[in-house]
């Protein structure tokens, strides 16, 4: 028989006689296609089927796409953590964007593990069209990434064309991406789809066991350490990577040569990665975050599963089935047909497909027992801060997703393999040898494929869109802005108002945050928007904006000399970890920047240089007279990181360069 895609040579029809010789027929129809030869298909066709994913990404995010400075994607908290916003001053100031200076004091960029700020596909749109339209077009990125991680598995799983566009088409759409910019979480969508870019490459590493597969599966990982999403590195790290032990491991419990290439990949990929995971080891020990030992917001696994299926909203709005009534977190819907083919491809799976089956079953079992929190609070017997650290663990369930769909495309992919009947338009009594076979009824599955991608499609949409800044509010913007660097807070906990403030070069303090330093205080701002209601006899009180109220607080300078008599303001510019400050006074003192110091920083008087002062800002000797003063953050770490991810750039092109046979032992 052909495969329904009509990319694949034409097959023997296998008889219906009985279910074993079909099964049986099925299971060489599928060896052959992962293992057999011929199976390199032409590029061209391969590249249709890329722009067809990235096009229909582009279009279910198209109101992303509007370019409006005044438009900012939905979901409360949206604002709340965007630490790729550095990348903006790359232009202006070069090795400055190592430092984030945006918030709460600032902190080492390159080190947050609540944000995507050293991913490609992050950093370049950043680049070419600034922090707010560049995450507009990152939100685009992670959804064709998603599609095409989806594209990816069903490649390595050698489908036909139908489950492979199906599936992708599903997984740009389904609610563990949408779903999370119903809070407008950002981060959490473009690194699940930057774990999800994982699974293809495994499996094609777990199938040829080659070389330049194994390097594929490097960067792969590489690129997802690099979203540098704690919570899904953590899914990563205790969910996928475990589940490819499966392909370990031959029929005799031997350990397969296999082992090396994966072994290999894995070195390659810390390597690569280095730039990221050096500065967060060295800075991990001062960061601090809120906790729940309890891990209240996990559901237990029979209850999390039901999110693939369930699509009402004020289900997901209120607490019942153990939940929080917060949507963004248990999100995951892709509907039952996806379900129910997964069911069939479980069923029908040859023997020859056992391992991958295996892998795939296993895979999503520690991705619920994690998401479950089980996972966690069995660690949190041997380590309870670390683990109550993982407050929001629901939401690595989102990485079952392109695994179910991956075994969806398997069973759909196993369905059309078999003999379905025809129907014929032809009289029965008027047919001949010449008469047309007619219309297959395998075609009447295009039903309830469509209805999944539609029903997906509904539901996520309703989050995809655009927030407008009214003209009150930019009022209030352009009143916050200082002629020196000042730290300044909008209302309080509004995270709506924070890319705004970051497209006006505010620095915001105090904000929330996911993470904060170990035992420092935030720097108090120097002008304050708050809705508390205030009247002009309030000491402080600047101007009222409708509900809106401007203080400003004179006393919490940025950056002054402290004298005995007083202190003494100075003029400063801060550009993310460079800082100059221009300071004239009359006695000496210290001279204080409300600036969080860490290693790395140095300080300059005139251009020559300082001993920095022990204390939680940067601080140095002011002495009398007028004097500029600069302070640049060119920590040691990101040297090292940078250093590790090009020597595993230069590893990879050089193992890359030769050629090597498929190892024996190869899962087939």
């Amino acid at each position: 028989m052909q495969q329904s895609s009509g990319d694949s040579p034409e097959r023997e029809t296998p008889r219906l006689g009985t279910l074993p010789g079909r099964l049986g027929s099925l299971r060489l129809s599928l060896a052959h296609r992962i293992c057999g030869p011929g199976r390199h298909r032409l590029p061209w066709g391969a590249m249709a089927e890329v722009i067809a994913i990235v096009l229909w990404a582009m279009w279910v995010g198209r109101s992303y796409l509007n370019f409006r400075l005044d438009a900012i994607p939905m979901g409360l908290h949206f604002g709340e953590v965007l630490p790729h916003w550095v990348w903006t001053l790359f232009w202006r100031c070069g090795d400055c964007v190592l430092w984030n200076g945006y918030a709460n004091g600032g902190s080492p960029a390159f080190a947050d593990i609540h944000g995507n700020v050293l991913h490609p596909l992050v950093i370049i749109p950043v680049l070419i069209w600034g922090g707010l339209n560049g995450t507009k077009v990152a939100l685009v990125c992670g959804f064709a990434m998603a599609g095409l991680a989806q594209w990816g598995v069903a490649r390595a799983l050698r489908l036909g064309r139908l489950a492979r566009l199906w599936s992708a088409a599903l997984a740009v759409v389904g609610g563990h991406l949408a779903g999370r910019m119903e809070d407008g979480v950002f981060p959490l969508l473009f690194a699940t789809a930057a774990v999800s870019m994982v699974l293809g490459p495994g499996i094609e590493l777990a199938l040829t066991a080659k070389r330049r597969a194994a390097i594929g599966f490097a960067f792969a990982l590489a690129l997802a350490i690099l979203s540098t999403q704690g919570y899904l590195l953590l899914g990563l790290a205790f969910c996928i990577l475990p589940a490819f032990a499966v392909f370990l491991p031959d029929s005799k419990l031997h350990i397969k040569p296999i082992w090396k290439e994966f072994a290999l990949a894995l070195g390659l990929a810390l390597l690569l990665s280095g730039i990221f995971w050096v500065p967060l080891v060295h800075v991990w020990p001062q960061f601090a975050k809120d906790a729940d030992p309890n891990f209240r917001s996990a559901q237990p696994i029979e209850y999390a599963v039901l999110n693939l299926v369930i699509r009402d909203v004020s289900f997901f709005r209120s607490d019942a089935l153990t939940k929080q009534p917060f949507p963004f977190l248990y999100l995951n819907y892709i509907g039952w047909v996806p379900v129910l083919l997964a069911t069939a491809g479980i069923r029908l799976v040859p023997r020859s497909g056992r391992r991958i089956l295996a892998f795939l079953c296993v895979a999503v079992l520690l991705v619920y027992l994690a998401g479950s929190a089980l996972i966690f609070k069995a660690l949190a017997l041997v380590l309870p801060t670390v683990a109550a650290g993982v407050r929001n663990s629901v939401v690595i369930c989102g990485l079952a997703v392109p695994l179910i769909l991956g075994l969806a495309g398997w069973g759909l992919d196993l369905l059309l393999q078999l003999k379905w009947p025809r129907l014929s338009l032809t009289p029965s009594d008027q047919a001949d040898s010449r008469t047309p076979a007619g219309l297959r009824l395998s075609w009447l599955l295009l039903v309830p494929l469509a209805w999944s991608i539609k029903s997906a499609y509904d539901l996520g949409h309703t989050w995809v869109g655009s927030t407008l800044i009214n003209e009150t509010d930019q009022q209030v913007l352009d009143a916050l802005k200082t002629d020196s660097s000042q730290w300044v807070t909008p209302p309080f906990g509004e995270h709506y108002w924070m890319p705004f403030a970051y497209q006006a070069g505010l620095k915001v303090s105090p904000l929330i945050r996911p993470w904060h330093w170990h035992n420092r205080e935030l720097p108090s701002a120097y002008l304050e928007a708050t809705r508390q209601k205030k009247d002009y006899s309030t000491p402080g009180v600047v101007k009222t904006f409708g509900d809106i109220t401007l203080l400003v607080h004179e006393e919490n300078e940025y950056a002054a000399v402290e004298t005995e008599a007083g202190a003494i303001p100075c003029r400063a510019q801060a550009l993310g970890g460079h800082i100059s400050v221009d300071c004239e006074s009359d006695v000496p003192g210290t001279l204080v920047v409300h600036e969080s110091q860490w290693t790395g920083w140095t300080a300059k008087r005139d251009g020559l240089p300082l001993k920095l002062n022990p204390s939680q800002w940067l601080s140095v000797p002011a002495v009398e007279g007028r004097h500029h003063y600069e302070f640049r953050y060119r920590p040691w770490d990101v040297a090292v990181g940078l250093f590790l991810s090009l020597v595993g750039v230069i590893l990879s092109l050089i193992l890359g360069a030769k050629r090597s046979p498929t190892r024996a032992g190869a899962p087939h």
